[in-house]
């Protein structure tokens, strides 16, 4: 499975206060099987952590006709730690643990045990922060399976009360001669365990899960899908919510758990959404199919900091910064035939998809933030492009930023009217990654760019560029006020009402602005 890191909203900024640098709120997630190596932010002293174990894999039966069914792996247990002591620029080393693969093929073998899930300090095998235990393996030819739901290790790491808390995975339903495919168990709650897989005998039990918000069971299937895919439920990342419930009944249609805690505490969205994401079992295959059993799902981790946030349940959906304009949509720039597969010209504010705007006409102090993706095909297209724009960059309080720096493709520079390029910083952004971008405007003083390549990673200063007054430190470059009435993607223009041109290739997404009182200042 491929690894990845989803960085959520949050933690776009630091700053100082009363001397100390301080991150505003943020999370980050990883919900995909693997190692990663995360980055406490600047300004971050505790964080409060959730991790789930992976789901087991579900069991073949004994024979391809006339067998044994199949029993389901168990839920991956849910582990939460509240108030973790960290320092900004540290790492905390995460594994995300698998769902145990099915088995696939009768007679042969069972499924396989999910992975545990951890965060340690020091290194990948340093001491254990955190650690939530994977669902154990569905079984074939027994009919006696009492618990392989996996285990929390709360009380281990973290000593329990306020501090710490969490969830057993549910037992996947037992395989029965003669009878459906075992279901399989739900993943951990925040507060109790996951609901218990249907055995293969049982038509009518529905397996929900116990108070706490965990994954429901789900129903034994009586079918010859090849592979199964359904199982039990998993458990959502933000929070204690409403607890899955299960699904009932020897079914032929592929019909699994619902989802535990899905959207968090009072988001209204439970028992909506059917999947094993996160940790939730993998059901079996009936008796006189020979056909492979259900993977469990992945096991996950979220990571949470800011004033007033603990598990199970306080501020844990996720937060973003509220800036004073923004258009998020992550859009494709290009010509539609050149580069890497851009065929979005440009968009304009106030043009039916971006946003108006209406920030004023001599803005001295602004915040830019937007991330950018640029592949080594798009940097190839073209020489001089025009990123983000004003109302005509040569107009009073013009600004263009474009990605073209002394006659080299892809660096940044500022145009604007007091003389076309005037600042050459001599940086561009990193090809074929996401960067997070942050550009800080001081009026007749300070330009600086910050870059990241996760949302949740510390920012580094790119660019320094200072007004001292001396002869030589880019005076008059950093002029005063910017016109941000109106504002353009992909494209720029000279002069007011001149057309378009000169086309930027890549993705931005998450472009926004803050300005004034709004502005802050990374260390």
């Amino acid at each position: 499975m491929p690894l990845s890191q989803q960085g959520l909203g949050g933690g776009a900024a630091s700053l100082f206060r009363g001397g100390v640098v301080v991150a505003d709120p943020g999370q980050a997630q990883f919900t995909n099987a693997g190692q990663y190596t995360w980055t406490v932010p600047v300004g971050v002293s505790e964080v409060s952590v959730v991790l789930i174990g992976g789901g087991g894999g579900g069991a073949t039966s004994t024979a391809a006709s006339n067998g044994i069914s199949g029993g389901g792996g168990g839920g991956g247990a849910l582990s939460w730690r509240n108030a973790i002591s960290v320092s900004g620029g540290s790492s905390l080393y995460i594994t995300v643990g698998s769902g145990g693969n099915g088995a696939t093929s009768s007679g042969t073998n069972n499924g396989q045990d999910g992975g545990d899930t951890y965060i340690r300090t020091g290194s990948h095998t340093g001491t254990i922060l955190a650690r939530a235990g994977g669902g154990g393996r569905g079984k074939y030819n027994d009919a006696t399976v009492s618990n392989n739901g996996g285990t929390d290790y709360s009380g281990t790491y973290g000593g329990g009360g306020s501090t710490s808390g969490g969830g057993n995975g549910g037992r996947g339903g037992r395989g029965e001669d003669g009878h459906a495919g075992g279901g399989g168990g739900g993943a951990g709650g925040y507060s109790g365990a996951g609901g218990v897989g249907n055995n293969g005998s049982e038509t009518s039990t529905s397996p929900n899960a116990p108070a706490g918000g965990g994954g429901g069971g789900s129903q034994s299937q009586n079918s010859f899908t090849d592979p199964v895919i359904i199982g039990g439920g998993g458990t959502d990342l933000v929070g204690e919510g409403t607890s899955g419930q299960g699904t009932s009944g020897d079914a032929t249609e592929a019909v699994g758990g619902y989802q535990g805690s899905t959207g968090g505490p009072s988001s209204g969205q439970g028992n909506t959404v059917r999947t094993k994401s996160h940790g939730g079992g993998g059901s079996g295959a009936e008796d006189d199919s020979g056909n492979a059993a259900a993977d469990g799902g992945d096991g996950a981790v979220r990571i949470i900091w800011g004033a007033g946030r603990a598990f199970p349940s306080t501020n844990t959906t996720n937060v973003t910064t509220p800036y004073d304009y923004s258009f998020s949509t992550e859009v494709h720039y290009g010509n539609g035939s050149s580069g890497d597969g851009g065929s979005q010209n440009y968009h304009y504010s106030g043009d039916g998809t971006m946003p108006a705007i209406n920030l004023g006409t001599n803005i001295t102090n602004w915040d830019m933030y937007f991330e950018c993706y640029v592949s080594t095909a798009d940097h190839s297209v073209t020489s001089n492009d025009w990123v983000v724009c004003t109302d005509g960059y040569n107009d009073t309080n013009g600004l263009l930023l474009g990605f073209y720096n002394n006659n080299v493709t892809g660096e940044m520079s500022i145009a604007h009217p007091n003389g076309g390029y005037a600042i050459y910083p001599s940086y561009g952004l990193p090809l074929d990654t996401w960067s997070w971008v942050k550009i800080e405007w001081r009026g007749g003083l300070v330009y600086k760019v910050w870059q990241k390549t996760s949302a949740g990673a510390s920012w580094t200063n790119q660019v320094n560029w200072v007004d001292t007054g001396q002869s030589g430190s880019s005076q008059g470059q950093v002029y005063s006020g910017t016109n941000w009435n109106f504002c353009s993607i992909g494209q720029g223009r000279v002069n007011s009402g001149d057309g378009f041109q000169n086309q930027f290739y890549g993705k931005i997404k998450n472009f926004a602005l803050n300005v004034n009182e709004n502005v802050t200042n990374l260390p």
